[in-house]
C-alpha cells in the first residue's frame, strides 16, 4: 500500500504541562502530518510549529529528528528521517481541559490523571494561530468542550483575520442562543454536533451530565440564526457508534436532521 497509517498515540508527549499529538499519513515520497494537537496545560516560551514549518516541503535536520523521537516515542524513527515534511492541513487547538460532561466512552479521566485540568494562556494560543500562516483549519476541541472557554470567540476572530478556518466540535448543552450569535458573528466555518442517539434515558446514560432536550433545542436555534443571518457555516452531526446504540434506527436518525 501507498499510504500506512501512523498515530503515535493519544496523548503522547509531555512538556510542562503541554503536550503535543502528530496524527500523520506516511507516503513512500514523505511524510506528511494531517493535524497536530496542542493540549492545554502549564504555558511555555516556545512552540512546535515554528520548527516544523518554516518551509512548504524541506527535509528534517538532526534537530528536528530528534524532537521528533521525543514527541512520538518511537525507538525507530527511520520513517521521519531524511523525508520531505508537508504542512497540515489541519490543528486542534484545546484552550482548556473542562467540560461539562462525563462521557461513558471518553479517556478524559485517564488524561487528565496525568496533566492537570487549565486553560492555555493567552499568549501560548496567540503564539500557535501567529505561526501558523497557510489556509488550513483550527478545530477548537480535543477531549474538552471548547465553549467551556468564554474567551474562544476572540480566538476565533483572530485566526479568522489570519486567514484561517474555524472548526468546533461541541456536544451543544452550552450552545445557547447567545453563543450560537458569538460563533457567527467571529467567523465559525464548520460546526459539529455530537449526538450518538435521539432516546433521552439512553442519551443522559451516555453523555452524563448533558440533557438531549437541550442539545436538540439548542442545534434547533443555531441552525434558525445562520438562516437568519445568512450564514455559509456548514454543520454536521456526528454518532458515536456504541454497543448500546447499535440496534438503533440509523435511518430515523438521519432524517431527524436532515428536517431540522
Amino acid at each position: 500500500s501507498d499510504v500506512e497509517k501512523h498515530n503515535p498515540g493519544f496523548p503522547n508527549s509531555y512538556h510542562s504541562g503541554y503536550s503535543v499529538s502528530l496524527n500523520t499519513l506516511q507516503f513512500k515520497d514523505g511524510f506528511h502530518i494531517v493535524s497536530i494537537v496542542y493540549q492545554s496545560g502549564d504555558s511555555v516560551e516556545s512552540v512546535i510549529a515554528d520548527i516544523f514549518f518554516s518551509n512548504d516541503y524541506r527535509r528534517l535536520s538532526d534537530d528536528e529528528t530528534i524532537l521528533l523521537h521525543n514527541l512520538t516515542g518511537e525507538k525507530d524513527i527511520s520513517n521521519f528521517v531524511d523525508k520531505p515534511l508537508l504542512r497540515p492541513s489541519y490543528f486542534s487547538l484545546e484552550t482548556t481541559s473542562a467540560c461539562p460532561s462525563e462521557c461513558i466512552m471518553c479517556p478524559r479521566d485517564q488524561v487528565l490523571s496525568r496533566r492537570r485540568n487549565s486553560f492555555m494562556s493567552d499568549k501560548l494560543v496567540y503564539r500557535i494561530i501567529d505561526e501558523i500562516d497557510w489556509p488550513c483549519y483550527i478545530n477548537w476541541e480535543w477531549i474538552n468542550e471548547p465553549l467551556c472557554d468564554p474567551r474562544i470567540f476572540s480566538f476565533m476572530a483572530y485566526s479568522k483575520s489570519k486567514g484561517i478556518k474555524n472548526w468546533i466540535t461541541t456536544t451543544g448543552q452550552l450552545l445557547t442562543e447567545d453563543n450560537a450569535v458569538k460563533l457567527i458573528e467571529n467567523g465559525v466555518d464548520l460546526v459539529v454536533f455530537s449526538i450518538d442517539t435521539l432516546n433521552s434515558d439512553l442519551y443522559s446514560h451516555i453523555r452524563r451530565g448533558l440533557s438531549l432536550e437541550t442539545v436538540l433545542k439548542n442545534v434547533d436555534t443555531f441552525m434558525n440564526i445562520a438562516t437568519r443571518r445568512h450564514s455559509s457555516v456548514d454543520v454536521w452531526i456526528t454518532k458515536i457508534q456504541l454497543p448500546l446504540t447499535i440496534h438503533e434506527d440509523l435511518d430515523a436518525y438521519c432524517s431527524y436532521f436532515l428536517n431540522v
